[in-house]
């Protein structure tokens, strides 16, 4: 073996790169040789790998992993058509396991060198690996948290909402039972008191049918009673809400302890506006159902609100995973260079990295 020769194998063994060495016999593309980094980071035995073509030793898993690989044999072509080094995309291959029975999962980027001989021809293609498994999965972890914080952020948000809007639930609730006091003493004055309380209401029988609307109901509708008397409220009702509509109201009645439901209904002018509608039975002495009270009350704002703040939370999740992730990216790069400040593409690094966090401050 000449100096050069040992110089070259003593290089290809000691290179911290995990690397292999194919014949350039496409598609086979034997496996003539690989470096004891490439052997510990595979958990494979020289004697097991060479002399075998590429797809011998290396399959995928699964169908999802079929594209991959279909990347790497690309990359190798490539590199055997061009006689150019090619670095193939990001790319997962999951390794065998110490124990032997399951596989590690594993994230790789790989470059391709071509190796001519003394006619220019490729002859062989050195592949140099590199495991990246700990950062994709520092990456994967960051995404994690992020998404975990966004949903704390919209629960809490929702949270105090619902706690607002219960407060005045249950202020109207307390109406509510005081209308049932004033129903023993004077239907007139009960029918009053529903006049005075700024949601929808109506009264209706134990079969469902209407007995009485308060103004509320005709000034948002426009209707009179005639109209929507009995079950003649169903016109008002979004034709793709009616049916859930029927289906909460008939259970409600059926349960005999009230209950409620969200719905759009049409205002006048021909809108469609959310409402809360809750149903709660008025009982005699003997707890006996003589009718039923019920009130809508406009939710539209509270909802268009929700959906806007959803709408805002997706956006904004996105807009920030990309300068984050491409800050990362710059920071990783700069921390492999740290100890060479004389590189060409440390201003280059330091001007993206500063251009990540200008934008995830403006953000």
């Amino acid at each position: 073996m000449s100096s050069f020769q040992q110089i070259y194998e003593t290089f290809f063994q000691q290179s911290p790169s995990p690397t292999i060495i194919v014949r350039a016999d496409a598609p086979r593309f034997t496996i003539v040789a690989s470096n004891e980094q490439h052997k510990i980071a595979t958990n494979y035995v020289g004697e097991r790998m060479e002399g075998k073509g590429t797809w011998e030793v290396f399959t995928p898993e699964d169908e999802n992993r079929q594209n991959e690989f279909a990347v790497l044999m690309g990359g190798l072509m490539e590199s055997l058509t061009l006689k150019k080094i090619v670095e193939l995309p990001l790319f997962r291959y999951d390794m065998p396991s110490n124990d032997g029975h399951s596989f590690d999962e594993a994230w790789w980027r790989l470059k391709v060198i071509p190796l001519m001989d003394q006619y220019g021809n490729v002859e062989y293609l050195m592949a140099l690996t590199n495991n990246i498994t700990t950062e994709v999965k520092g990456s994967i972890a960051l995404e994690r948290v992020m998404r975990q914080e966004e949903m704390l952020q919209r629960e809490q948000a929702l949270n105090e909402e619902l706690a607002s809007a219960n407060e005045e639930l249950k202020q109207y609730q307390e109406t509510l039972e005081n209308v049932n006091i004033q129903l023993e003493k004077s239907e007139k004055q009960f029918r009053f008191l529903l006049n005075t309380i700024p949601q929808i209401a109506w009264t209706n029988t134990t079969e469902g049918d209407v007995t009485f609307y308060n103004q509320r109901w005709y000034d948002y509708t426009g209707l009179d009673f005639d109209e929507t008397k009995a079950w003649g409220w169903k016109k008002v009702i979004h034709p793709d809400d009616l049916q859930y509509n029927l289906t909460a109201f008939t259970t409600i009645l059926a349960s005999e302890t009230g209950g409620e439901f969200e719905i759009r209904e049409k205002r006048f002018d021909g809108e469609y506006r959310w409402h809360l509608v809750r149903i709660v039975p008025f009982k005699n002495d003997q707890g006996e159902i003589k009718s039923w009270i019920g009130t809508a009350t406009d939710i539209h704002e509270i909802k268009m609100l929700q959906q806007q703040k959803d709408d805002f939370i997706t956006i904004a999740s996105h807009e920030l995973k990309t300068p984050v992730t491409t800050l990362k990216a710059s920071l990783q790069l700069l921390s492999r260079i740290k100890n060479n400040p004389s590189s060409e593409r440390l201003p280059e690094l330091i001007d993206q990295a500063n251009k990540s966090m200008e934008r995830v401050s403006t953000l």
